[in-house]
């Protein structure tokens, strides 16, 4: 096996082609990196785009799962179906692959990306990974404990990648710290009673201060967390653009982030990119992506918190310091040129059935960043 310019890749003599059952031309999220290797390294990607034909093929499967009492296969279960059988000499690669584990036939041609946590991996879930050509994972935990496991895997962790000329730090736009904003954004696996304690404290401590908490439409706070924050400074913010979310960012003197778990969070390397210092949890796989930039606070230690959102709130010079940080950080760790080049690197060794150590160029990034 030969890799040509990075990308076209050869086996037996016989073309091999990576094919991505996701596709997207956003400026967010992890399904960025389809567009980023199609462009990139020309590998070819698969994407729903609610197509007549991409329709009608769902609904044929349906009807005949239903006809023989089998389970419902999704979109990227199907194509990968069809597709697999057309191009028996290519890889697959899964990059939302968490519903697949388990799911397919041939997984043997296969690679999946898996973002849950593994506290939410069930035993069934842990048996099947084992059968897959390669496994990546959002953060470098889970990739450890899946070589632990399976020592014999080609596993890695490499980081979500992030648009860092999208979200950047405006140098024309000054933070307001006379009238200051602390942002939050999202709320899958988000400590909630965390982020309203600290909230109601540092809104007390502080009069002229904002919370500002992007939310999906139609999602309340429960009722007995909401009494004990005004409206007026406590605000939900629903249906914001990329642009206005980026605005949100640079505009805010902090982000605070309270997680029960994670591996990666779109808000978070977005946030760094942009420049915005972080206070978060450490949880999960937090630590994967907390360089520079972040200070991590043990889950529910509501004073620790409040004692480093403060200190970005008075302290000025901090505050830019860690603003630096964050971009240089993430910069160097999160940019989509290096995202893809690992994932040309680690294609190229899950064919070879090379097994490489996990993330050694990310490590070296890491400590470099800090």
């Amino acid at each position: 096996m030969v890799v040509k310019s990075g990308c076209s890749v050869l086996n037996n003599r016989k073309p091999v082609r990576i094919i991505w059952t996701e596709l997207s031309g956003a400026v967010q999220g992890h399904s960025l990196l389809a567009t980023r290797l199609r462009d990139t390294a020309e590998i070819p990607a698969i994407g729903y785009k609610h197509s007549v034909s991409q329709r009608l093929l769902l609904k044929a499967s349906a009807a005949f799962c239903r006809l023989t009492s089998r389970r419902t296969p999704n979109f990227q279960e199907v194509v990968f179906g069809i597709q697999s059988r057309i191009h028996r000499n290519s890889l697959f690669h899964f990059i939302w692959g968490d519903e697949v584990v388990g799911n397919i036939t041939r997984p043997e041609q296969a690679i999946v990306t898996v973002h849950q946590p593994m506290e939410l991996w069930s035993d069934y879930f842990w048996a099947s990974l084992k059968n897959f050509r390669g496994v990546l994972c959002m953060a470098e935990r889970e990739a450890q404990e899946v070589l632990a496991r399976y020592p014999g895997l080609c596993a890695e962790f490499i980081p979500h990648g992030v648009d860092t000329k999208f979200w950047a730090p405006n140098p024309t736009l000054d933070v307001r710290h006379d009238e200051p904003v602390i942002c939050s954004v999202g709320r899958y696996m988000r400590n909630f009673p965390m982020l309203v304690r600290v909230a109601e404290r540092m809104l007390q401590r502080h009069p002229r201060l904002t919370f500002r908490w992007v939310v999906n439409p139609g999602f309340e706070l429960p009722r007995d967390l909401e009494l004990a924050l005004p409206k007026a400074r406590f605000q939900l913010l629903r249906n914001l653009s990329p642009e206005d979310l980026r605005s949100l960012y640079r505009q805010s003197v902090a982000m605070f982030m309270p997680y029960n778990n994670v591996t990666a969070s779109n808000a978070i390397v977005e946030a760094l990119t942009t420049g915005t210092p972080i206070v978060t949890t450490d949880v999960g796989g937090m630590r994967s992506y907390a360089g520079a930039g972040v200070d991590l606070v043990e889950n529910n230690s509501d004073d620790a918190a409040i004692a480093c959102l403060e200190r970005l709130l008075i302290n000025r010079g901090h505050r830019e310091r860690q603003s630096a940080a964050a971009r240089s950080f993430a910069e160097r760790t999160m940019n989509w040129d290096y995202v893809v080049h690992r994932h040309l690197i680690y294609y190229s060794n899950v064919l070879r059935g090379r097994h490489v150590p996990v993330s050694p160029d990310f490590a070296e990034r890491l400590a470099a960043a800090v």
